[in-house]
């Protein structure tokens, strides 16, 4: 089992990409990739990362997509 700070990695990496996180950060300049953000956070949904649910639901709004 990965350790705790190992499962919340690709939550953070995920946040790297994410329009929404970079533009609350004043950095929306900085080209954002929704689609990696999408693949890291559901890695961290995978590893049973608790925040990680609810980023995708929020990326996918922002998309026009909400996860079911």
């Amino acid at each position: 089992m990965s350790s705790p700070k190992a499962r919340v990695r690709p939550l953070r990496l995920g946040a790297t990409f994410d329009p929404e996180f970079l533009g609350r950060l004043g950095l929306g300049k900085l080209q954002a990739n929704p689609a990696e953000a999408l693949s890291w956070y559901s890695r961290a949904r995978d590893l049973g990362v608790a925040d990680a649910k609810r980023r995708l639901n929020s990326l996918e709004t922002s998309r026009g997509n909400s996860l079911q």
